[in-house]
C-alpha cells in the first residue's frame, strides 16, 4: 500500500508540474520562446518549418495562422514604453520610422485577440491607408475619444494589444530583428 501513494504521489506531482510548465511556457512572460525589443515582443519561429511546440500552441490560442517566417513577421505590444499595460481608457501617441517592408499594417486588439468594436469602423492602419507625419515617419494616436489624423479607438475598458506585421520585411530585419525600427508607445493621458 506504501508504494501505491508513492506512485500517485509522483504521479500527481508530475501532472502538475508537466500542465504548469506547458501553461508558463504558452504564457512565456520571461523569454524562453520570444525576443523582446522594448515593448515589442517577437516570436522568432512563428511560421518556421522548425517552430517550437510552444510558438505553435500560443498562435493556435490565438486564433492566428502565422504565415512563412520569411514571408511575415509578427510583433506583439501589450504595454507601452514604461512597461505599463496598454488600457482602453488611455491615450498613447505612437511614433516610428519608415520600415523596409513590402507593406506593414498595425491592428489593435483586446486581450482574447479580438478586434475593437468601434462606431468608427476603425481597427488598424497599413503602409497604404496612414496619413505620415513626415517624409520616413509615422504618428498614430490610440485613444478612447476621437481624435483628428491616425486615430485607432481604444474601446471603453479593458487590456489591449497591438500587432505590427511586416509583409516581406528587409532581409536585414529577419536576420537581426533588432535593427527593425519599431514605433515608440508613450502613454500621454490616463
Amino acid at each position: 500500500m506504501r508504494a501505491f501513494y508513492k506512485y500517485a504521489v509522483f504521479l500527481i506531482l508530475g501532472t502538475v508540474l508537466g500542465i504548469g510548465s506547458a501553461w508558463y511556457a504558452l504564457e512565456d512572460e520571461h523569454g524562453f520562446f520570444r525576443l523582446k525589443y522594448g515593448p515589442w515582443v517577437l516570436r522568432r519561429k512563428a511560421g518556421a518549418p522548425d517552430s517550437d511546440p510552444y510558438t505553435i500552441a500560443h498562435f493556435i490560442r490565438s486564433g492566428m495562422l502565422p504565415a512563412k517566417a520569411l514571408e511575415v513577421m509578427y510583433f506583439f505590444a501589450a504595454a507601452d514604453d514604461q512597461g505599463r499595460k496598454l488600457d482602453a481608457r488611455c491615450t498613447y501617441s505612437l511614433d516610428g520610422k519608415a520600415i523596409d517592408a513590402s507593406r506593414w499594417s498595425l491592428s489593435l486588439y483586446d486581450e482574447n485577440g479580438n478586434l475593437i468594436r468601434n462606431p468608427a469602423g476603425r481597427y488598424g492602419f497599413n503602409s497604404e491607408n496612414i496619413i505620415r507625419s513626415g517624409k520616413d515617419t509615422i504618428h498614430l494616436v490610440l485613444s478612447p475619444e476621437a481624435r483628428p489624423g491616425n486615430w485607432l479607438p481604444g474601446g471603453e475598458d479593458g487590456k489591449r494589444q497591438l500587432i505590427l506585421r511586416l509583409y516581406n520585411p528587409s532581409r536585414t530585419y529577419v536576420s537581426d530583428p533588432a535593427s527593425t525600427p519599431l514605433p515608440t508607445i508613450r502613454r500621454t493621458k490616463c
